[in-house]
């Protein structure tokens, strides 16, 4: 990938970009993880993720029409998210293989943990004892609690979008962070989410998902 392409407004440079800010957001996310208040960059990086994905499915958008005014869209995440799913275009497919991908990382990150605790007890008590026992869920729990891509769309929406942006403004009051019970509660779902998914987004470019289209 050359320089201008990275500069130009096309879908390959969109999407470079998009895994730019994702990166930059985990980095950050990731040297806060040590200090004592974890959520101290929770605007930030919740900032950072949100333009990772405004990006990343603004490319997506221009993969299936260079000529596409995408900035009519603005921030608004649920926006672009639905048009891109209603294109009928590689980039709806490529959108639903990416949902796909999210949800089974959350899978493999819920059951390792979980696999991880049953240790030696699964040859002694069933799912259901261990998590009566040790509070341990069982893969049906697991597959439950899978948080829903398209919703974590729209709260990351709600806070780019809406009202000037949650994330790049000062807003006072408690947010409403999703959580499970599978995670900790500093681990704010959506951005890992969003990193999940950009990344996804961003390999699938560069496998060439788009270069068919653009030939087109």
């Amino acid at each position: 990938m050359s320089e201008d392409e990275i500069d130009s407004p096309s879908a390959i440079g969109f999407i470079r970009l998009a895994w730019e800010y994702a990166d930059a957001a985990r980095s950050l996310q990731d040297a806060k993880r040590t200090e004592q208040n974890p959520r101290a960059s929770y605007h930030p990086v919740g900032f950072l993720y949100c333009h990772a994905m405004e990006l990343a499915l603004k490319g997506m958008l221009l993969a299936s029409d260079p000529t596409d005014d995408v900035e009519r869209h603005g921030h608004n995440l649920q926006s672009l998210y639905r048009e891109v799913a209603a294109s009928g275009s590689t980039a709806s497919e490529v959108l639903m293989t990416t949902s796909e991908h999210v949800r089974q990382q959350w899978r493999l990150y819920h059951r390792g943990g979980a696999e991880r605790r049953r240790g030696k007890l699964i040859q002694l008590f069933s799912q259901e004892e261990l998590y009566e026992i040790a509070d341990i869920p069982t893969n049906a729990m697991i597959g439950e609690q899978l948080p829903k891509p398209r919703d974590q769309v729209a709260w990351l929406s709600q806070r780019h979008h809406r009202h000037g942006g949650t994330f790049r403004y000062l807003k006072l009051g408690n947010d409403n962070v999703p959580s499970s019970q599978l995670t900790s509660p500093n681990e704010v779902i959506p951005f890992f989410s969003a990193y999940l998914a950009v990344a996804y987004i961003h390999d699938q470019t560069k496998a060439g998902a788009f270069a068919q289209e653009n030939e087109d």
